[in-house]
């Protein structure tokens, strides 16, 4: 049974949708900084934005980044920093901390807990914008490699 391969798969596909080009970039980087400005400020503060903005989406962009991670080419070093920390069996470990953290955080500003401005902007503004520049990043470099590769 073949392998397929990484740009055919769905998760590919999904991210080059939501980052592949410079408008679908800049149109999701607006709506994620706006939701995200705008429930840390409490101007909107549903638990559906809280749960899709705050969860799912950080989330996905996670698995996103990772999976990136796993498909660049072996030592490669972007400006001094080497990825092999991301990396075989420590990579699903720090995948599931970092989910975990999200998934933590996102209940307890939901139970009240944690619900301060600062844990709000993290979460909804912060990371979310963070994750899509990298993930943009990442996903250059991928595209890069795979011309270099043909």
């Amino acid at each position: 049974m073949s392998r397929k391969s990484f740009s055919n798969s769905l998760l590919f596909h999904w991210t080059s949708q939501l980052i592949g080009s410079s408008s679908s970039f800049t149109f999701n980087m607006g709506i994620a900084s706006t939701i995200g400005l705008a429930y840390s400020f409490k101007l909107m503060t549903s638990p559906v934005l809280l749960a899709l903005f705050g969860l799912i989406n950080p989330a996905f962009l996670t698995v996103c980044v990772y999976r990136f991670f796993q498909e660049l080419p072996r030592g490669l070093n972007i400006g001094g920093i080497s990825l092999s920390a991301f990396s075989g069996a420590r990579r699903g470990l720090m995948l599931f901390g970092d989910l975990t953290i999200i998934v933590a955080t996102a209940s307890l500003i939901f139970f009240g807990v944690l619900n301060y401005f600062f844990f709000r902007f993290l979460l909804l503004f912060i990371l979310p914008i963070m994750l899509l520049v990298g993930l943009r990043f990442l996903y250059i470099i991928f595209l890069i490699d795979q011309q270099n590769k043909s």
